[in-house]
């Protein structure tokens, strides 16, 4: 039972390093998203949950624990970018859980 407790540990840990390091590629995914997304009349929905579950969050095949990374994004880091209005309303209904 100790081996099998020490296995489950370092799976956890290796899990928790990946996360770590994929953080600055899921930031710079969903910046994209945002800068990319903004305007309604050329993105592929223009519902803006549609267009995160479907366009962010399918096609980049992202996890529960990505979207918390998302939710944490400075979305004020944007402020000076043309549609941030419409950004911070995709940031607004990205899912909680």
């Amino acid at each position: 039972m100790a081996a099998l407790d020490a296995k489950i540990t370092e799976i956890l840990r290796i899990v928790g390093e990946i996360q770590s390091h994929s953080r600055p590629v899921i930031e710079e995914c969903y910046r994209e998203f945002l800068i990319h997304s903004h305007d309604s009349d050329e993105r592929a929905y223009a519902d803006p949950a549609d267009q995160v579950r479907e366009i962010l969050i399918h096609e980049n095949y992202l996890s529960q624990k990505d979207l918390e990374i998302c939710l944490e994004f400075d979305i004020a880091s944007l402020a000076a970018e043309p549609g941030h209005k419409n950004m911070r309303e995709l940031h607004e209904v990205l899912p909680m859980k």
